[in-house]
């Protein structure tokens, strides 16, 4: 993420869902993990990157692809692309890992201070079909959307903290808003104890979507 604020939708959600928390009990604050994100996230793109390079040149050979732009997708041939021009990918993944590793820790040290850490899913409601459409954008663009949309998931991704989305709320279009909540490793009773608890106070679960968004 860009430091981009989340769209209005998002954001008064997520404060809803903060409120719903305290009323049911909870002590809750407004905290921000100790973590350089950018760096944290610079790192884990690099070893993606690498994996895919890897990734679409064994499966080039094994297939006999000799132009890739006929076998694979634009994103994979960009991110192949970056990874090659940053030199020899196992000194990349040698310059990542203890990036990766201290941000681990000091995201386990955060979790022992606080049980649940609240943020939105994504950045902006659902966005309409065609967003990421592959024509439309370079390859930057369109990592830049992608990584701006999904920013508040990856790190839970890099780090293997516990996550859930729980569609707390609904946009204007009908369609819903997810109130991420992570918690420590291995701490999924933690996350489903809290979600029985806010499904009984707010159900979902006969709420259904509308089949067109137009």
């Amino acid at each position: 993420m860009r430091g981009q604020h989340p769209d209005p939708q998002i954001e008064k959600a997520i404060v809803d869902t903060a409120e719903l928390c305290g009323q049911l009990g909870h002590s809750v604050e407004e905290v921000k993990p100790p973590l350089d994100q950018a760096k944290l996230a610079a790192a884990a793109s690099q070893v993606g990157a690498v994996e895919v390079a890897k990734a679409v040149d064994a499966i080039a050979k094994a297939k006999g692809v000799t132009r890739l732009e006929d076998g694979f997708e634009a994103r994979a041939l960009g991110l192949r692309e970056a990874a090659m021009r940053k030199g020899p990918f196992d000194e990349q993944t040698a310059n990542a890992l203890p990036v990766l590793e201290a941000g681990t820790a000091t995201l386990d040290q955060f979790f022992q201070q606080w049980d649940v850490l609240l943020t939105p899913v994504l950045l902006a409601p659902v966005y309409k079909i065609g967003m990421r459409d592959q024509t439309k954008f370079s390859f930057q663009e369109l990592q830049d959307i992608v990584g701006d949309y999904v920013a508040y998931t990856p790190l839970h991704n890099i780090c293997g903290t516990t996550a859930m989305s729980v569609p707390l709320h609904w946009d204007t279009d009908g369609l819903p808003i997810g109130s991420q909540f992570a918690a420590r490793m291995g701490a999924e009773a933690t996350l489903l104890a809290l979600a029985y608890e806010l499904e009984e106070a707010r159900p979902w679960a006969t709420k259904r979507p509308p089949l067109f968004v137009t």
